[in-house]
């Protein structure tokens, strides 16, 4: 093919990927007039010819900004709802508890890669079987709405650029619109999600179009319904939403004919944006792969979905687990080649996947004598205590319970005896600089923490840095605490008799 018909073919398929040309007929004037419809129809034609196998993901990607997630379901037993929070599930891990406590949410480990994602979410569902085998008995549900609660698969991106948020939101909107429109997602739990879900901001829909927050990597979308059903659904929904934020200015702002777009319509433009990318982004690639061999992905229709990720009630493997748990729960999981593999073979053959070796990725040893802080920390209405306490170690011996403080000006409270060694290690006067105010007037072992989002968890955590620094208390990171750092910590504390006092301000003011 010459330079000008590349040009030409690159120029048309672009048009018609705005406007919703999804076959030869319905390219529109001049085009007709400029090249012969049967060089159309080859192009066409060669834009959805797929690839005969499920290739592997590499490092061809469109997408130049990282992508997470954190989508929601919820456990049930056949007629109520079992909340995560009385299964043991608390928010931080990479499999846990949302921060109300009902919903169950999984937190894979960012990647460039949708299937890398995708096959850190399947490790997440397999070691939270590991560590709570209680979770298998109940039934697994996706969706959007169920028991009053919204659902959402939250899709995060690792974009701080806000001028161009506003046209990435909305090519996102109408990739979710297309696929309610076209029988992906039930439309009517959509709806029940807008209009009755609880714990949605004020003024702000929870599922409405438009639903972002912003995180300090950048935002999550919100507007999904959660879309765990299944590998192929999560993987669709993962591949589409990054490339349409790659490259917003080809997908058209939704409009009110869109209102009645037909289903097979709305198919082919989803079918379309998966076959324009395939030449330059792996995972388009593999995606149109997979909805050539196998069709459409849908929603479980409010099903126990986990079979579909290869486990069942009785455990993976009948009743013997498939390891044990370690000692250090990850906050996400980074996944091996050979996840993925399975996964993209899975898809491709509709098929459940099946269970590679499970083996840590993560840093999964302490000490013995130390513990992971965030065992013994309740997270419900707590939003980042999770993230606080999750990369902490402790010793058995000298536990320190984490609580929430509540609303208030104080981003911490401390034990009343830690006042001299606050003092002393310029603890105080550390967290005072990072505008993190406090006291001292609790009782030894218990600190407090001000996660009511008075402080942004990004403040928080440098506040955390700090109190590690100071060593004022027995806590240490987990990839630096040692056997023998609280023997060391131990001997160095003095043990002046210190008065019980009122409560004292960090700059020494009493109240």
């Amino acid at each position: 093919m010459s330079l000008e018909l590349q040009k030409l073919r690159g120029e048309l398929l672009r048009e018609a990927l705005l406007k919703g040309w999804t076959k030869p007929a319905d390219v529109q004037q001049p085009w007709p007039q400029q090249v012969p419809r049967e060089r159309i129809e080859r192009w066409y034609r060669k834009l959805y010819k797929s690839a005969e196998e499920p290739l592997p993901v590499g490092q061809r990607l469109i997408n130049h900004f990282m992508v997470g997630a954190d989508p929601e379901f919820v456990f049930h037993d056949g007629l109520q709802r079992m909340d995560a929070r009385q299964l043991s599930l608390k928010a931080g891990p990479a499999f846990g508890a949302d921060n109300n406590g009902r919903l169950c949410e999984l937190r894979p480990h960012p990647s460039r890669s949708a299937l890398s994602v995708l096959a850190s979410m399947w490790l997440a569902m397999r070691w939270m079987a590991v560590w709570h085998p209680q979770t298998l008995a109940y039934n697994w549900r996706s969706g959007a709405y169920f028991e009053s609660d919204g659902l959402g698969g939250h899709v995060h991106f690792g974009r701080k650029r806000p001028k161009f948020r506003e046209r990435e939101v909305s090519a996102l909107d109408r990739i979710t619109h297309l696929q309610f429109q076209a029988g992906i997602f039930d439309r009517e739990e959509g709806r029940l999600r807008v209009r009755q879900a609880q714990g949605a901001p004020t003024g702000q829909p929870y599922g409405a179009l438009g639903d972002v927050r912003l995180q300090p990597h950048g935002y999550e979308y919100r507007t999904l319904p959660s879309w765990v059903d299944g590998p192929w659904l999560a993987y669709f929904n993962l591949v589409c939403t990054k490339l349409v934020v790659a490259l917003p200015d080809l997908v058209a702002p939704l409009s009110e004919a869109d209102a009645s777009i037909a289903p097979e319509q709305a198919r082919g433009q989803l079918r379309m944006l998966l076959a324009y990318y395939s030449a330059q982004d792996d995972d388009a690639r593999l995606a149109l792969a997979i909805l050539a061999r196998r069709g459409w992905p849908a929603h479980a229709s409010g099903l126990d979905f986990k079979a579909n990720w290869g486990l069942f009630a009785n455990g993976p493997l009948g009743s013997k687990p498939e390891t044990s748990a370690p000692a250090v729960m990850p906050e996400s999981i980074p996944p091996t080649e050979a996840e993925e593999q399975e996964l993209a073979s899975a898809m491709f053959e509709n098929r459940a996947p099946e269970l590679t070796p499970l083996k840590p990725t993560w840093p999964s040893n302490l000490p013995e004598g130390y513990v992971q802080a965030i065992r013994y920390v309740d997270t419900k209405l707590a939003p980042g205590l999770g993230e606080f306490c999750m990369p902490l170690a402790m010793h058995k011996d000298h536990p320190v319970q984490f609580t929430n403080s509540g609303h208030g000006k104080k981003a911490f409270r401390f034990p009343a005896s830690s006042q001299p060694a606050g003092l002393s290690s310029g603890l105080f006067r550390a967290l005072e600089a990072l505008g993190l105010s406090g006291d001292c007037a609790l009782e030894d072992g218990n600190i407090q923490v001000n996660a009511s989002k008075d402080f942004t968890l990004a403040q928080l955590l440098k506040g955390r840095e700090c109190i590690l620094r100071s060593r004022v208390f027995p806590l240490w990171s987990l990839d630096e605490v040692k056997a023998g750092s609280y023997q060391e910590w131990y001997a160095g504390q003095s043990k002046p008799h210190v008065p019980r006092e009122p409560k004292v301000l960090f700059h020494g003011q009493r109240t």
